[in-house]
């Protein structure tokens, strides 16, 4: 008993030298995973770090995007404003320029309806007055005889019936006529005529002239 109590003694010197080794190593193990895992971490803080400035730099520049276009559509709505304002003065401008010629257009309407009516009646009293001479001359110069129109003072006014027997060629609105009636002759030298009546002379035909 007494010789295996130094063997048992280094056995477990032996077992105890081992597990401190073993410890030793195993420590160094944690030691390296232990600073693999800061440096992981570290990384990793960095990374977040870089996402955080990235995020915030995204944000200031939607940021300054939203203040230009805010900026962009104050002015174009102020532009728009503005057109709409021209546009309606100029609507505006138009319609009372409509208006004035509308205006102006009845006016001349009514004036010229007046002067139509005014001219109707003029040519009306004209025409009437017209009539009235022509009644006056026509009872004041009756179908003369033969012996009245011989005894007519040369280049006075005189008015006859007699029948067609001959004429010369008509000729610029004129014509010459040969006339007899049943108490004498008729010499008519140039008289007016159109070139339809000068057809209708045909030696017979009744004229009064």
């Amino acid at each position: 008993m007494k010789k295996a109590l130094p063997i048992i003694l280094a056995l477990v010197a032996c077992a105890a030298i081992v597990f401190c080794v073993v410890l030793n190593n195993q420590k160094g193990d944690l030691d390296k995973a232990k600073q693999a895992a800061e440096a992981k971490v570290n990384e990793i803080t960095a990374k977040l770090t870089d996402t955080e400035n990235l995020k915030k730099a995204a944000e200031d520049k939607v940021a300054e995007l939203e203040g230009k276009l805010n900026e962009e559509a104050e002015s174009a709505k102020a532009e728009l404003e503005s057109v709409k304002a021209d546009a309606e003065a100029k609507i505006a401008e138009l319609t009372a320029k409509v208006s004035e010629l509308e205006a102006q257009a009845a006016a001349a309407a009514d004036a010229a309806k007046a002067t139509v009516e005014e001219v109707k009646e003029t040519v009306s009293e004209t025409a009437e007055e017209v009539k009235e001479t022509a009644e006056e001359a026509a009872a004041e110069l009756s179908v003369m005889t033969y012996e009245q129109y011989a005894a007519a003072p040369i280049d006075s006014e005189v008015l006859v019936e007699t029948y067609v027997q001959a004429n010369q060629a008509w000729w610029d609105g004129k014509i010459t006529v040969y006339a007899q009636s049943e108490d004498g002759a008729y010499f008519i030298y140039n008289m007016a005529c159109s070139e339809e009546d000068a057809a209708k002379l045909v030696p017979g035909t009744k004229i009064r002239v």
